[in-house]
């Protein structure tokens, strides 16, 4: 017994020696720490905010404009009535009647609707703009075809019409206004183009692509009710093709003013590559 009670006061003697060397040392925490590293400057840098630019108010412009992406419609349904979305408003709408009227088609050009004139006797009509010393008509447009003085815009003018066509069936551009004005060389057919006539009350000059083709001293006509397409009364002037729009002002233009219309409606529908070397809205829209 006296053996046992050795033996087992011997194991409890080495138990405890044991877990007493099993304990770890005092953990080492190394230098000390010199803070959390630099400062922080708030959130980094101040994020540099390029404000958007606010969209093109053609309304700023012109007192009767006539967009096809602001019609609604199935492809080839008549287009009779066409939303001005110049300073006129409501009041300066578009229309037209069943059966002479010219139809609208979807994602024709950049995405964007056209009105199509395909046959003789279609036209629109809108009230008179009432001139203020003089007069410009932008046109984005594309000719399928020839025919006598295809009319894209008349005015029913005294004592005579003011008009934004081509000359004969020659398809050069012609712009009437007191004095007929024709350029040189005729456009190509089937090809998008940016027709244009301004008148600043002593000059007419007509545009093609955001250059002149000719200019002239004339009288200006008197304002009238607008057709669009033919000429009001008469139904032999037929313009054949596509109208993505027009834009009338019934002001005299500056050169900054007539740009920024040829920038918005060159980008707008995708044909900024006519535009001239050197013209500010080449590269960029306004």
């Amino acid at each position: 017994m006296r053996a046992l009670g050795r033996n087992v006061l011997l194991l409890a003697m080495l138990l405890a020696v044991t877990s007493a060397a099993a304990q770890p040392a005092a953990p080492s925490r190394g230098p000390a720490m010199s803070g959390q590293g630099p400062g922080a400057s708030g959130h980094g840098p101040a994020a540099v905010l390029t404000p958007s630019k606010p969209p093109f108010n053609v309304g700023a412009y012109a007192v009767l404009a006539f967009e096809a992406d602001k019609l609604t419609g199935a492809d080839g349904s008549e287009i009779l009535a066409w939303p001005n979305t110049g300073s006129m408003g409501a009041s300066g709408n578009a229309t037209a009647t069943t059966g002479t009227a010219p139809k609208l088609y979807a994602n024709v050009v950049n995405g964007k609707p056209v009105a199509r004139f395909t046959a003789s006797r279609q036209f629109l009509t809108a009230p008179d703009p009432t001139l203020a010393g003089g007069l410009g008509v932008f046109t984005v447009v594309y000719h399928t075809g020839a025919s006598s003085y295809p009319i894209l815009f008349s005015m029913n003018g005294t004592p005579n019409p003011m008009e934004l066509r081509c000359s004969g069936t020659t398809l050069r551009p012609e712009w009437y206004c007191g004095a007929s004005i024709v350029s040189g060389p005729a456009i190509t057919l089937n090809t998008w183009n940016l027709f244009e006539g301004t008148h600043d009350g002593t000059t007419g000059t007509g545009w093609l692509n955001g250059t002149s083709w000719n200019s002239t001293v004339a009288a200006m006509m008197s304002s009238g009710a607008v057709s669009v397409g033919n000429r009001i009364g008469a139904f032999a002037y037929q313009f054949l093709g596509d109208m993505a729009a027009m834009v009338v002002v019934n002001r005299p233009l500056s050169t900054a003013e007539r740009q920024s219309l040829e920038g918005y409606l060159a980008w707008k529908y995708g044909i900024q590559g006519n535009l001239p070397a050197g013209h500010p809205y080449k590269t960029s829209p306004p």
